[in-house]
C-alpha cells in the first residue's frame, strides 16, 4: 500500500501480477495520512506528533492511545491493539542511547525506560529505519549496525540485553536492514550500500548466535521498515525472493536468492544493485488472507 498524492489516495499494488487500485481516504478525518508507522495483522500504526493512532483500513475501525511524552520514530505491536493484553512499544534514538517507551492495554497509561546500557555491554545505536519486531514474548530490534536488542517482560519488570550483529567486516556500508518472522524463527535482512549486496541471517534464540541462510526455501519475503513478513507458497517461481519497498519502471523490485540479482515480474533484465530503482518512502506491505 503506496501513499499516492495529497488528494487523499493511496494505491494497492499486486507484487507477483502488477496489478493495481486506487482507493480513497483510509479513515474519514480530513488529515492525510503518509505517514505509516507500523502494520500488524491488519492495522496500522500512525504518529503525529505527541498521539499515536490505531486503524483498520480495511473496516474503518480507529482509535487513539494517550498522549506519549516521547516523540518515538517507530513502533511495534504484540497483537490487535484493541485487545485488552496489547503491548505497543515505541522506541527513539539519540546518539547512543535509546529511549523505549510502552503501553500496556490493561494498564492504560505509557511508561519508559532509557536503554543506554544492557545486560551484555554491547552498544546499542538506534536506527530511525524500523521499529520493534514482536517475537516469541518479545520485542526485538535492529541498530544501525546491525547488532539486536531484546526486550522482555515479565512479572511487572522488563530486561533489555544487545547481541552482536553478525557481521566480520565493517557496517559502515549497510544501507537497510529488516526483521521478518519465518515459520517460528527471527530472521534478519541486511542490504548493502546501494544494494551491492543482501545477505540474511536467521538469529538462533537458544544460542544467542546468526546463522547464515543462503535459502529461503520455500518462503517468499516482504521487507518495508512499516512492516515486514513471511509467506510460505508452493509457487515454484515466486519463492526464495525478497520483495522490496522500490519500484523500477513502476514494478515492484525483488532480490532473488536464487540469482542474486534484482528482478521485476514483467522484464528478463537483472540488476546488480539499486541503480535505475526509486525508494517508496510511504508505504507497507499488506497481507490479505482471502
Amino acid at each position: 500500500m503506496i501513499f499516492k498524492d495529497f488528494s487523499k489516495t493511496y494505491e494497492l499494488l499486486d507484487p507477483f501480477e502488477n496489478v493495481s487500485s486506487t482507493i480513497s481516504a483510509l479513515n474519514d478525518s480530513a488529515e492525510i495520512i503518509s505517514n505509516f508507522d507500523h502494520f500488524k495483522d491488519g492495522w496500522l500504526l500512525l504518529s503525529s506528533g505527541e498521539y499515536l493512532e490505531y486503524l483498520n483500513p480495511f473496516t474503518k475501525e480507529t482509535g487513539k492511545y494517550p498522549p506519549c511524552e516521547v516523540t518515538f520514530t517507530r513502533f511495534g505491536l504484540s497483537t490487535c491493539p484493541t485487545s485488552s493484553d496489547c503491548l505497543t512499544v515505541g522506541m527513539f534514538g539519540y546518539k547512543n542511547m535509546a529511549t523505549i517507551g510502552w503501553f500496556d492495554a490493561a494498564v492504560g497509561e505509557w511508561e519508559y525506560y532509557d536503554a543506554e546500557n544492557s545486560d551484555t555491554d554491547i552498544q546499542f545505536v538506534p536506527t530511525l529505519k524500523i521499529g520493534p519486531k514482536y517475537h516469541n514474548n518479545a520485542f526485538y530490534s535492529l541498530a544501525r549496525d546491525g547488532c539486536l536488542g531484546e526486550l522482555k517482560f515479565a512479572e511487572g519488570e522488563i530486561s533489555w540485553k544487545v547481541y552482536k550483529h553478525p557481521f566480520y567486516e565493517e557496517t559502515s556500508s549497510l544501507n537497510s536492514s529488516y526483521l521478518v518472522e519465518v515459520d517460528g524463527e527471527l530472521v534478519s535482512v541486511f542490504i548493502g550500500g546501494h544494494g551491492s549486496w543482501v545477505n540474511v541471517f536467521k538469529f538462533n534464540i537458544s544460542d544467542k548466535c546468526w546463522i547464515k541462510l543462503d535459502t529461503l526455501g520455500e518462503h517468499t519475503l516482504f521487507v518495508s521498515p512499516a512492516s515486514s513478513f513471511s509467506i510460505k507458497t508452493d509457487k515454484s517461481e515466486m519463492r526464495n525472493r525478497i520483495y522490496l519497498p522500490r519500484r523500477k519502471e513502476n514494478k515492484i523490485v525483488f532480490h532473488s536468492r536464487d540469482t542474486g540479482k534484482y528482478h521485476t515480474s514483467t522484464s528478463a533484465n537483472s540488476l546488480d544493485d539499486f541503480y535505475g530503482t526509486k525508494a517508496q518512502s510511504f508505504c507497507c506491505w499488506v497481507y490479505i488472507s482471502l
